[in-house]
């Protein structure tokens, strides 16, 4: 098994949904031999970020902290993206899931299954490939839900003009990302409408909202679902597990792979 790095991003309004999806990650094994580094936006109170850490330490090899300083313009996702790949360009040298709070993991062994398809794959970008025939929008985009390599900056131009961008990122960087990009049978992305983020239902009946999906529309080769922004989809995943709610075990610690001590992450 090659290691990832899962890098999380979150922000205040995010806080519950990322803990559920961390206490999630525990109920289903965990990620053992892969590392974890949490994005927090700056704001985020101390004790906040000291707690999603302790959830997230049991259930990876290494866990650590980097608090993000978001400037107040610009389009603030892409601030965090940029940010928090530049911090694991300067110091780490695995791969990178970016994991963000509405993603859904679906079976144990995980992430493990997206390391062997990344390592398998001979491009350098991992993800769901997006057709759209929305105006204004490209084509075909690399959803923002992905494995890229920890040096993707430098690698490739057209994602540093993310900064500027009014658009998400993943927009912005489909020229750049797309031809570099394998399209992965793991990591199903749906975005939903605007304001109409999927929520999932044990079936789907008159008179439920649009946005209502039922469980089998979770494909079968399916590990890692984006985006669900209620835990519906874990609540329903739970319920057919037959392992205990989440318990804190003692933590472990460990660190991955660096290529320079220059940038530590903040314990």
């Amino acid at each position: 098994m090659t290691p990832l790095i899962a890098a999380f991003p979150y922000c205040s309004k995010d806080i519950d949904l990322a803990k559920n999806l961390l206490k999630w990650i525990h109920d289903l094994g965990g990620c053992p031999g892969h590392s974890c580094l949490l994005f927090p936006d700056s704001t985020v109170p101390k004790e906040e970020q000291k707690a999603m850490k302790e959830l997230a330490m049991p259930s990876f090899g290494y866990a650590g902290t980097i608090p993000l300083t978001i400037p107040p313009r610009g389009f603030a996702p892409n601030h965090m993206f940029m940010l928090a790949m530049q911090q694991i360009m300067f110091s780490y040298k695995l791969a990178v899931l970016w994991l963000e709070p509405d993603c859904v993991p679906t079976q144990s062994g995980w992430m493990s299954r997206l390391s062997e398809e990344y390592v398998g794959s001979p491009k350098r970008l991992l993800g769901p490939l997006i057709e759209s025939t929305q105006p204004g929008l490209p084509a075909v985009y690399l959803a923002g839900v992905a494995i890229y390599p920890p040096d993707v900056f430098p690698l490739y131009d057209a994602f540093a003009s993310i900064k500027s961008a009014n658009v998400a990122w993943d927009m912005e960087a489909a020229s750049a990302a797309v031809p570099r990009a394998k399209n992965s049978q793991f990591i199903q992305h749906f975005w939903g409408e605007r304001d109409l983020p999927p929520t999932f239902v044990k079936e789907v009946s008159a008179g439920q909202p649009a946005n209502a999906l039922p469980l089998s529309f979770i494909k079968p080769e399916t590990v890692l679902f984006h985006r669900c922004k209620d835990s519906s989809l874990i609540n329903l995943l739970k319920a057919a597990l037959p392992t205990p709610s989440f318990v804190p075990p003692a933590p472990r610690r460990g660190r991955p792979p660096k290529n320079n001590p220059a940038i530590t992450t903040h314990d």
